[in-house]
């Protein structure tokens, strides 16, 4: 695997950065301002109103967080400043560094492994649904991305060529990367892999600034964020995810294609570059250890670990290279280096069709049609319903919320109805309220677009009779 075997020496490989990241663009750009708010996307607008503007006394569980992660909250307001806060403008700025990643990978990944392998590992990242939706969604995580990825980039380097100061700049962007997303703090870990391999090359330098640096990251975890993650958690009603669920999570959010060819590049790697191989395979095991780990600790989500999962598609890279390799032919290796990223298309055209979100905005619509004066409603999302119809707001009335649904109905008023709105996949939605509902309500419509993959997102609207 030497660079100078590569068939993309010199300027065919800048111009092959260039058409990558205009797929990546314009894959980002595709519906960015159509998808109707999601999950945790409004929260953000929350986030950094109490980040500028911080309460005497914390109240609520995501008001002790937005202190913490300055650089998230600094990034999005600006992009609420220059672009506005409607779907396109919130989000705009998050693509951006959506593609500004898969640039930094490509040209970090070309320092330490064959130009091939990098550019390939920027087609995967192209067209990863995973890596799109969170380019388009309102949040910090593509950001946090962007760090862990430049700081993974930069470490493997000072591993490959002994260097401190490439260390150095990998301590660098593991801070701004804590600063963007608390949990990213395990991206030091990686980086004192690195610093161990380098040991073992005949170098102790970039061992001790990987640990001088993961030891200041440790002292503001203790210092700030674990007072802060405690505050929130106390005041959490959510479980979040089980070990063995966040797992297996993770390996969907890479997509099981990337995951089995990884296992293939794992192997390959180590017969080509063993150094290189033992810091990738490192990174990967503190990607899913995170995932096992962090359920024990704190309320956890499968987006935490969305940062940290760039070693999968390293080595997904690799195995494609070597199957483009054993090809005969110059054409048919780039089939095989542009056909292997498209494993996932049935997911990736699917994305398209509803941008893996509920539509709570076509069911607010239709609610606010058919609502009398007496109606109540009741839903697994009222933000969402309120952000879009504001004048529902007397309707979702605070008792509403977090209730099931009979003692949601006992207090509506004689004459009205009570409409139950909810999202949810292919096995329903709210489970608690599912016997009730089928036995009180009618379905007054579902919204939802057809897809060519098995996951699917609709919203059900129900009805119940006039009390």
């Amino acid at each position: 695997m030497q660079p100078v075997t590569d068939p993309l020496a010199g300027r065919r490989f800048w111009l092959a950065l260039v058409a990558v990241l205009a797929v990546a663009a314009a894959l980002r750009l595709a519906g960015l301002g159509t998808w109707p708010f999601a999950s945790d996307e409004l929260g953000s607008f929350n986030d950094v109103a109490l980040f500028n503007d911080p309460p005497p006394q914390i109240t609520h569980p995501d008001q002790a967080v937005p202190p913490v992660i300055p650089v998230a909250m600094a990034a999005l307001d600006l992009g609420h400043r220059v672009f506005g806060r409607d779907e396109f403008g919130c989000r705009v700025v998050v693509a951006a560094f959506g593609v500004l990643h898969i640039a930094a990978v490509v040209i970090g990944l070309s320092l330490v492994l064959p130009r091939t392998v990098a550019l390939t590992c920027g087609v995967w990242l192209a067209v990863a649904v995973e890596h799109i939706f969170y380019c388009q969604y309102h949040r910090f995580y593509t950001l946090a991305a962007l760090w862990v990825g430049c700081a993974t980039l930069c470490a493997a380097r000072s591993a490959k060529v002994s260097s401190a100061g490439w260390m150095a700049a990998a301590c660098g962007f593991g801070f701004l990367a804590v600063l963007t997303h608390t949990v990213t703090g395990a991206v030091f870990g990686i980086l004192l892999a690195g610093g161990v391999i380098a040991a073992f090359g005949g170098s102790k330098r970039p061992l001790a600034v990987a640990a001088g640096g993961s030891a200041v990251a440790l002292g503001w975890l203790v210092a700030v964020v674990l007072p802060a993650l405690r505050a929130k958690t106390a005041m959490t009603s959510w479980l979040g995810l089980s070990p063995a669920h966040a797992a297996l999570g993770v390996v969907a959010q890479a997509s099981w294609p990337v995951c089995a060819l990884a296992a293939a590049g794992l192997v390959v790697l180590w017969h080509r570059d063993r150094a290189q191989a033992l810091f990738w395979a490192f990174a990967g095991v503190v990607w899913v250890g995170a995932a096992v780990a962090l359920p024990k600790v704190l309320v956890f989500h499968t987006a935490y670990t969305f940062p940290l999962m760039l070693p999968a598609f390293v080595f997904a890279a690799v195995a494609a290279e070597a199957c483009a390799s054993a090809v005969p032919g110059r054409a048919g290796a780039w089939a095989v280096r542009l056909a292997l990223p498209l494993l996932n298309l049935p997911s990736l055209a699917s994305y398209y069709q509803d941008g893996n979100r509920h539509d709570f905005r076509a069911a607010a619509a239709y609610v606010v049609e058919h609502i009398q004066p007496n109606d109540r409603v009741l839903s697994n999302e009222p933000d969402k319903l309120l952000y879009y119809r504001p004048e529902l707001r007397p309707k979702v009335a605070q008792q509403l919320r977090g209730v099931p649904p009979a003692e949601a109905l006992a207090q509506v008023p004689l004459g009205g109805r009570l409409w139950v709105v909810c999202g949810g996949g292919r096995g329903g939605f709210e489970p608690a309220w599912q016997a009730w509902v089928y036995a009180h309500c009618h379905q007054q419509t579902r919204i939802e677009r057809p897809r060519y993959d098995y996951y699917a997102f609709p919203v059900w609207v129900f009805r119940t009779a006039p009390r």
